[in-house]
């Protein structure tokens, strides 16, 4: 009876340790947008399959930033202009599946469903490149946040234009909340350059009028 038990853990074990290791497996690929001839890198992590640059494609109301020093930089999106932004088999990530690539890139399951300033796993998402020096991250799992700034539309004041080119990153999830006067949110991650955490921050009925920039993962 104990030999059967032993086996029966040491299985268990073995399990989870694939488990884990799936968890934080990485595999790189390519993918062609038929709408406008863009090519991205893709990168595969546990069970999802993400762009691994940020989307290009020039849906209405979206914008670019001009001073952007390369392609891979992407563009800025409203939450009205990610309307059809991704590629037909690709979709805007709901906020579950963002919770899922933080996961694997080290932030603690407890932090699901909270809002605010969260673990300490920005440095693993981020590039080894293009961040302000002492900022540049590790690329745990190949997914590259490049540091393309957002947008600030001065809807809810402040300085109006494109802000945060070099030192900060932006990303819309699909995910709308409805709050109990009727508004509704739309879930968002932040990402600076000394902070080592990830901040999921919501918008309220569109109304910052803020633009971020968009990855698209396949459905």
């Amino acid at each position: 009876m104990k030999r059967v038990m032993w086996k029966s853990l040491v299985l268990l074990g073995i399990l989870a340790a694939l488990t884990m290791g799936c968890a934080e497996t990485s595999v790189d690929g390519t993918f062609r947008d038929e709408r406008d001839g863009e090519e991205y890198k893709t990168v595969s992590i546990g069970n999802q399959t993400w762009l691994a640059e940020n989307l290009r494609f020039d849906s209405p109301g979206s914008m670019l930033n001009s001073e952007n020093p390369t392609s891979d930089y992407g563009r800025i999106y409203t939450v009205f202009s990610l309307k059809d932004a991704c590629p037909i088999g690709w979709h805007v990530p709901s906020d579950k599946e963002w919770d899922e690539v933080e996961i694997a890139h080290g932030m603690p399951a407890s932090f699901i469903g909270k809002g605010g300033w969260r673990g300490e796993h920005a440095v693993s998402l981020k590039a080894e490149t293009d961040w302000q020096e002492g900022e540049t991250g590790t690329n745990k799992l190949g997914f590259r946040v490049l540091p393309a700034g957002y947008y600030f539309s001065g809807d809810l004041g402040g300085e109006i234009g494109i802000q945060g080119l070099g030192y900060s990153a932006a990303f819309w999830s699909s995910t709308e909340e409805d709050l109990l006067n009727g508004d509704k949110t739309t879930m968002a991650r932040f990402m600076f350059g000394e902070p080592t955490f990830v901040n999921k921050w919501s918008d309220i009925n569109g109304d910052s009028g803020s633009g971020l920039s968009c990855r698209c993962v396949k459905d």
